[in-house]
């Protein structure tokens, strides 16, 4: 910059030479919203702006013109303002001497207008980081205070300056030799982490301007909501099943730890992508750098996209080859086409080639664009528009039922999509409206809507968290060396609280699986049940020996356990600790407390626990069966009849009475049913009553059932027969007695 006197005024060096091409751009955040009072919600309508010729341009022409000007009646020029103020990089390496300048900060448009206050007259339109020269300042009745500033363009051979709301601009000193473009970016807002990479860039392409996009949500929340939304039960951050273990999340039912596999969401290769790789992704500050940074390009139409840019970004794909051929026998060209639909509709060609190359691949034989699909044939989707799983549909096809009109003759969008060019042109119709009028106006948004008020964390184009980065090295091919020294604007969201450092990649490899499938403290199971969530459980062994194995199976055979083996345990609780380390790294610790209690009892009865306590003889008083049961002091039973009622020291045992033992920390022992072979009738006798009851059961006249039907197989072989009957007949003779 050279020093600023008299009418050399800092604002005048904003790039004329790019004038025309950057009154093309500067219409692209004129939809953005509304900054203030000072902050226009409207695009400006298009005004010619007036400019006289310098002396040099006078005096050059003059030789030519000199008779025409000396016959014609002079006229005064015709304000036409507001004017448009065009965008431009800032030359920070020319200032030569100590400067003031008001830089505008206000999202959306910003008026200068003729006088401090916002009833005074528009004088231009400014975008969000251009930079003005600070003439003076005074107070608004209301209190606020605006900047004098020169405009840099001239009426009537006299430049126009004007009043700038400090709502919506900061004030500025850039010195010579100063970190004048540091400063400028910490004004735009741009935290220092950003400003470093950005400076980087800004050497290697000066044109381009870097705008802050405050997205006014913490760091925290948009990555949970990106990575595990709350409004939504499935994903919206996909990756693909083949990546390393690390890309790939365990949260929330996304793996199946019982076979250690990844839950399949919108089809059957794509799972969720992990906390840490969203991270990656949705830090800005990792792709700051060259062909990456072209994720922050915003999408709208540019003259400077040309069908030269188009094949570079399409040169490797099935779209490279001229001239295609669409189902109708009509021929056309990828590249020309995609600038004539960007042309039209105001969206960059070199977007929506980048796209349909990242959602058909590079050799186009996916079903979306085959017109070979089973259940909608004759049909094109090329940008994948509405193509996700469905209990109906899987991806594609539910993307081609869109194409199809949806099956009831719709015909927004240009449907029904069945030829290749509608399908182009209707897609891009469909991007144009959803996203970018909606402020998704780059790939980063249109992955990670982050920004937009009213639908924050969704409506996102993109599962694929990988898509934003991919779709924009794909665009950065389009611009070659040429191309970008040429203005560009990139809108980079800031968050809230971010990290301290960049969000690094993950890079484990290996199951993830660290999770026990059971725990046994010699033959005890753990209470609860062993499940991949818990880690805390308990045991009581009480079967008197004093050493206990533990053991513990994982899930998972390439995770190793340690804290097993043989452990020596004779009274109380002791809590030990078993680590688990999946073959990635991972470790899961599992604490188990074992307490160790008195035997209960030592029964002369036959007693499973939970089935039939058998080898009680006929007419044994409960009082007589439990001290054989032989209960320790420390543990106690109950006995019931068959109805539920306690039983009576005097009352006889009988088939159909329930027992529980319970140990000294008052858990279930053991439990079972009596069965007294021959006592089919439940009285704790063998009578003609029971003879009777089993002559039935023979005769299928009145069947047995459970306890009872045991209780008439007094020969033991598993069935009720003759043998059964004479076998009792003979007992109750006192021939031959049954045998308990």
């Amino acid at each position: 910059m050279h020093p600023v006197s008299g009418r050399k005024k800092l604002s005048r060096y904003v790039g004329y030479g790019f004038l025309i091409l950057l009154l093309l751009l500067c219409f692209s955040l004129i939809t953005r919203r509304v900054f203030a009072d000072e902050t226009q919600t409207a695009e400006p309508e298009t005004t010619k702006k007036t400019k006289t010729s310098t002396a040099e341009e006078s005096t050059e022409e003059s030789s030519e013109e000199s008779t025409e000007e000396s016959t014609e009646e002079e006229t005064e020029p015709v304000w036409e303002g507001p004017y448009e103020v065009p965008l431009s990089g800032f030359p920070y390496d020319t200032v030569s001497k100590k400067t003031k300048a008001v830089v505008i900060i206000g999202d959306g448009t910003t008026n200068l207008r003729a006088d401090a206050g916002t009833s005074a007259e528009i004088l231009c339109y400014l975008e969000k980081g251009a930079v003005l020269e600070y003439i003076s300042e005074k107070k608004a009745a209301d209190g606020v205070t605006w900047y004098e500033v020169h405009s840099g363009f001239y009426f009537n051979e006299e430049e126009v300056t004007g009043y700038i709301s400090s709502v919506v601009s900061r004030t500025a000193t850039f010195t010579k030799g100063g970190d004048n473009y540091g400063t400028y970016l910490s004004i735009l807002g741009f935290p220092s982490d950003y400003i470093l990479a950005l400076k980087q860039m800004h050497q290697k392409y000066p044109q381009w301007i870097f705008v802050a996009t405050n997205t006014g949500q913490s760091w925290s929340t948009a990555l949970y909501e990106e990575a595990n939304p709350s409004y939504y039960q499935g994903a919206v951050s996909l990756i693909y099943d083949t990546n390393i273990s690390s890309w790939k999340s365990i949260r929330d039912g996304a793996y199946d730890w019982t076979t250690s596999t990844w839950v399949g969401y919108d089809g059957p290769h794509w799972v969720k992508a992990s906390d840490e790789l969203v991270a990656y992704f949705l830090d800005p500050r990792n792709f700051l750098w060259d062909d990456s940074i072209f994720m922050f390009l915003t999408m709208l139409y540019s003259s400077s996209q040309t069908v030269e840019g188009v094949r570079r970004i399409i040169s490797d794909s099935f779209m490279a080859k001229e001239p295609a051929k669409d189902v109708n026998g009509k021929k056309f060209s990828y590249a020309k086409l995609f600038c004539e639909i960007g042309a039209s509709l105001g969206i960059s060609p070199y977007y929506l080639a980048s796209t349909v190359r990242q959602e058909m691949g590079l050799a186009g034989t996916t079903k979306s664009i085959s017109g070979k699909s089973e259940l909608f044939p004759g049909y094109y989707n090329y940008y994948n528009v509405h193509a996700y799983t469905t209990d109906e549909y899987d991806a594609n096809d539910r993307g081609l039922w869109f194409a199809s009109g949806e099956g009831v003759g719709n015909t927004s969008y240009n449907r029904p999509w069945n030829t290749r060019v509608k399908a182009l042109w209707g897609g891009a119709m469909f991007h144009a409206e959803n996203y970018l009028l909606q402020n998704q106006y780059t790939l980063y948004y249109k992955k990670f809507n982050v920004a937009s008020a009213d639908m924050r964390y969704r409506h996102q184009y993109m599962t694929n968290i990988m898509g934003a980065y991919l779709e924009g090295v794909s665009l950065a091919n389009g611009y070659d060396a040429e191309a970008r020294q040429h203005v560009l604007i990139f809108d980079i969201p800031v968050f809230q609280n971010m990290p301290s450092a960049q969000c690094p990649i993950p890079t484990g490899t290996g199951s993830p699986n660290n999770r026990l499938a059971s725990i046994k403290v010699g033959s005890f199971s753990v209470s609860p049940t062993v499940d991949p969530d818990n880690t805390e459980y308990s045991v009581i062994v009480n079967d008197g020996n004093t050493e206990y194995e533990i053991t513990a199976v994982p899930y998972d055979s390439t995770a190793t356990v340690t804290g097993t083996g043989t452990i020596s345990l004779s009274s109380g609780t002791k809590e030990i600790t078993l680590m688990v380390r999946a073959e990635n790294g991972d470790s899961r610790t599992y604490t188990v407390n074992i307490t160790w209690v008195e035997k209960p009892m030592e029964t002369e009865y036959s007693w499973k626990n939970g089935g039939y306590i058998t080898k009680i003889e006929p007419e044994t008083k409960k009082k007589e069966f439990a001290e054989n049961l032989h209960i320790a002091a420390t543990a106690w039973a109950e006995y019931k009849n068959a109805d539920g009622t306690d039983k009576a020291d005097g009352d006889l045992m009988k088939t159909g009475d329930k027992v529980k033992v319970y140990d000294a920390a008052g858990q279930v022992y053991r439990s079972g049913t009596v069965v007294i072979y021959g006592d089919v009738n439940g009285d704790g006798k063998i009578s003609m009553a029971d003879l009777i009851k089993v002559r039935n059961h023979i005769l299928e006249a009145t069947l047995q059932k459970k306890c009872y039907l045991k209780a008439c197989d007094v020969n033991k072989d598993g069935n009720v027969k003759m043998s059964d009957l004479i076998k009792i007949r003979n007992h109750i003779l006192g021939t031959i007695l049954i045998t308990q």
